[in-house]
């Protein structure tokens, strides 16, 4: 790769890797200031002190301050994602028409104005904790997380195609920056304690300024002059358009010579394992918080190390197997497993020292969507690629409503009924359908692609080649 190029992305993967960072700090740091933010505002009900708040022995089982807690996280899931869905077309328009450099910065700015509303909750007292969906959708509205991803990597695949970089390469870069950033920032986690809420919302407004400064002086990328008629026609798309088509532009696959029932199939384990992964994001902290009663150092010290090893085997062992000939489907189902394994784990732990074996268990849980993207891929033409995938982003949305309206509920229900693994037992469930699908229908799932790539390595699918979907996978 040029030097020049090199430099380039790496112009851009500084800001993504930062971001990644303050994302990793942010949820649990949300979820422990929401649940100590309500607990210093229910002494009433509780009969909790505000003076044992932070005595997670005390708080952390009590279902006023689970039910509420949760209630508040699922109105901020909902409201980040339904305000992105039309943001996040709007930047994507803006992106691909006017800059792509806007289209980052826009975000960043909505992100700052989030931040402002979480530090003025920390610094004033009286300030309720449900204005926490205020700045979710604050962020939304400017694109939310979903933008500053896609419009990164918008930016590489850009900036490849210009200087005649291998995609794959350049996408590396960028996952490599997500995947280090994410370590950082659960590392930093660690040494965030009880009741510096303000310190930490304040150095994650920071070092967003820090990434808007970095974004701010990128050299631009703007479309060129001369395209081919499908990008043209794609790019100069009304608004309205392409709200309509993120949901329905996947329609026409069922309408060609694609294998309809693979592809039915393939999307529905996809879905499956997505709605495994997004209700455990959602729920792990408080089902910790809830069961051992564990807090904001204890769970840094447990999800650093989780995302060390789920990026490390993402980034070099995915690749290696697939460069060894190891098929998407086998792929595929050693991520399922590992991920219905750690779900199974986080139901039958019996103590603060089990829960670490999960790193382990679920640390190959990332192969399973990488895989089905690539057999998705391989199951239709290449015109076809832009639908298949929208398909994938409508099945994303989809499950993170779902996960967030089920789980968020049945999770503070099951305390009342004495059996808060509940959740877990159900993701786990969900997950032998897709299991089922790979180890019973794996010569029709995916028998022509094995044998493709049985006779050359060269047309394997690099894993950045496939990976267009949500980055939390």
């Amino acid at each position: 790769m040029p030097q020049n190029t090199l430099l380039r992305l790496w112009q851009i993967a500084l800001p993504l890797g930062l971001y990644s960072a303050t994302s990793a700090v942010f949820f649990p740091v949300s979820q422990s200031f929401v649940f100590w933010k309500i607990c210093t505002h229910s002494t009433d009900i509780t009969a909790i002190p505000v003076s044992a708040c932070t005595n997670r022995s005390i708080v952390s089982s009590d279902v006023y301050l689970q039910t509420e807690a949760n209630r508040i996280f699922m109105l901020g899931n909902i409201a980040m994602t339904l305000t992105a869905v039309f943001s996040a077309t709007f930047l994507g328009k803006l992106g691909d028409e006017k800059s792509r450099k806007a289209a980052l910065a826009i975000p960043l700015v909505g992100l700052l104005l989030a931040d402002a509303v979480l530090i003025a909750m920390t610094a004033i007292p009286a300030m309720p904790a449900i204005l926490y969906v205020l700045s979710e959708t604050i962020f939304g509205l400017a694109g939310g997380y979903v933008s500053i991803m896609s419009s990164c990597f918008a930016f590489g695949s850009h900036l490849s195609k210009t200087q005649n970089v291998d995609r794959s390469k350049a996408m590396a870069v960028l996952e490599g920056a997500i995947g280090v950033g994410g370590i950082l920032g659960f590392l930093a986690t660690t040494f965030i304690r009880k009741s510096e809420y303000l310190l930490a919302y304040a150095l994650m407004a920071f070092v967003h300024v820090v990434c808007l400064i970095l974004v701010l002086i990128l050299t631009d990328i703007k479309p060129e002059p001369v395209e081919s008629s499908i990008s043209t026609k794609t790019a100069k798309l009304p608004f309205a358009t392409r709200i309509k088509d993120k949901f329905v532009a996947w329609i026409p696959l069922f309408d060609s010579n694609a294998p309809k029932n693979k592809i039915i199939l393939l999307v529905s384990c996809f879905g499956c394992s997505f709605f495994a992964m997004i209700g455990s994001v959602q729920i792990i902290f408080y089902y910790l918080k809830h069961r051992f009663h564990w807090d904001l150092t204890l769970f840094s010290f447990l999800k650093a190390p989780h995302q060390f090893m789920s990026t490390a085997t993402i980034l070099f062992l995915f690749p290696y197997l697939k460069s060894s000939g190891t098929s998407d489907t086998t792929l595929a189902l050693i991520g399922l497993l590992s991920r219905f394994f750690g779900h199974l784990w986080l139901i039958f732990a019996w103590n603060t020292y089990s829960v670490y074996l999960w790193v382990i268990l679920d640390g190959f849980s990332r192969f399973s969507p990488t895989a089905i993207r690539s057999l998705l891929a391989h199951s239709v033409e290449s015109d076809q690629q832009g639908r298949i995938f929208s398909l994938v982003s409508v099945v994303e949305l989809f499950c993170s409503l779902l996960a967030a309206l089920i789980f968020h509920t049945l999770f503070p229900a099951s305390i009342e009924f004495g059996f808060p693994q509940t959740s877990f037992v159900i993701m786990a469930a969900v997950l032998l359908f897709p299991i089922g699908v790979f180890v019973f229908g794996r010569q029709y799932i995916g028998g022509k692609v094995d044998i493709q790539e049985t006779k050359t390595q060269d047309e394997a699918i690099p894993l950045n080649e496939v990976k267009t979907g949500s980055s939390s996978e």
